[in-house]
């Protein structure tokens, strides 16, 4: 959940024209504002009252995976909760603010052009909907290559091999998915799983510590 800005947003007479980490921002969406090495701004709803926060994000910790590797392999960008604005927004909404986003589109996709300038560059290849795009109809969501993976019969494979670690299986399977990034995906997918290890192994040894004392 995030926290409210509404002093700030009663205090100017536009509306704000885009969302980061919540806080309200006012003028042309600009990647340079956030930082990063890559920008996605989204054009989200709130779950419950349905206001529209354009919301810009980038890579999130811990692991700060590529935005191109996340819609790759799960097509959403896993927004969270919306702005804690519905109301100064003019909807009447409840709890709107601590459900998480719907996410219908990506609108703009920025990355570092990785030259000595290492200028700010658009990729539209990148600009398309997301997993729920089809949210007012019938279509179930597009959960893309976790989708495509979980429906099919290499569901128990690709989940042992995520298990194990066993990369060459994993991007077997993603390419056989038609992943965009199957390498990358891949890796993404063995990063967190090193890091969840990580953390239980932490976890064990602090339970060792408080036992011993």
């Amino acid at each position: 959940m995030h926290f409210r800005y509404d002093e700030i947003i009663a205090q100017i007479s536009e509306r704000p024209t885009w969302w980061f980490n919540g806080v309200p921002r006012y003028g042309a969406f600009d990647p340079a504002i956030v930082g990063s090495f890559e920008i996605a701004l989204v054009h989200t709803e709130c779950r419950e009252c349905r206001t529209r926060y354009d919301v810009a994000i980038g890579p999130q910790p811990p692991s700060f995976a590529s935005l191109r590797d996340v819609i790759s392999f799960e097509n959403r960008l896993n927004i969270g909760d919306p702005p804690f604005a519905c109301a100064e927004m003019g909807a009447r909404c409840s709890g709107g603010y601590c459900m998480t986003s719907l996410e219908i589109r990506v609108l703009e996709f920025w990355t570092k052009d990785g030259r000595i300038s290492n200028a700010w560059r658009r990729d539209a290849n990148w600009e398309r909907p997301l997993i729920h795009a089809n949210w007012d109809s019938d279509a179930p969501d597009d959960e893309g290559v976790w989708g495509r993976i979980l429906d099919s019969d290499r569901i128990e494979e690709w989940s042992q091999a995520r298990r194990d670690g066993d990369f060459p299986t994993m991007v077997a399977i993603l390419k056989e998915v038609d992943c965009e990034r199957p390498s990358e995906v891949a890796h993404m997918v063995d990063v967190e799983r090193r890091y969840q290890l990580l953390r239980a192994e932490i976890s064990a040894m602090r339970s060792d510590r408080f036992d011993e004392n």
